[in-house]
């Protein structure tokens, strides 16, 4: 029962809106995915057509991809997949690779045109109280 996928980038629509530096930007990534019928190629061959977008606030770029799922199978499996599908069931294994490739192609895109990676970078704060009792703990070895 051994599914295997690739993702293909279709179409790559890039700009950036704005000239000069970039500062306070925010994101928002988007991955669209069909919820109706599959496209059956062979007994074998399920594909799903994705869109992977990124706008950034304020309007300074925007990055859309549409690409495809290639999904290799036993037609049994292809066919639950296909089915959970059409009643609207997400089927994250292939959402989650079309939205990392998707991803990865977009930081290549966005170093191009000199915007912000799409990538959420974790702000870290910290606690100064925290801070202060952990530099006094004594370290146990």
């Amino acid at each position: 029962m051994t599914v295997s996928m690739s993702v293909r980038i279709l179409e790559i629509h890039a700009e950036r809106l704005v000239e000069g530096e970039l500062n306070k930007v925010q994101m928002q990534t988007q991955l669209n995915a069909p919820s109706g019928p599959l496209e059956r190629r062979s007994p074998s061959l399920l594909v799903m057509p994705f869109v992977f977008s990124v706008n950034f606030m304020p309007a300074s770029g925007t990055l859309t991809f549409h690409g495809q799922i290639a999904i290799t199978g036993e037609a049994e499996h292809l066919e639950r997949i296909s089915k959970e599908i059409e009643e609207k069931k997400l089927y994250m294994p292939a959402l989650q690779l079309a939205f990392n490739h998707s991803v990865a192609t977009s930081v290549l895109v966005c170093r191009e045109l000199g915007l912000p990676f799409p990538l959420g970078i974790p702000q870290l704060s910290v606690n100064e109280e925290t801070l202060d009792k952990r530099q006094q703990a004594p370290v146990v070895r």
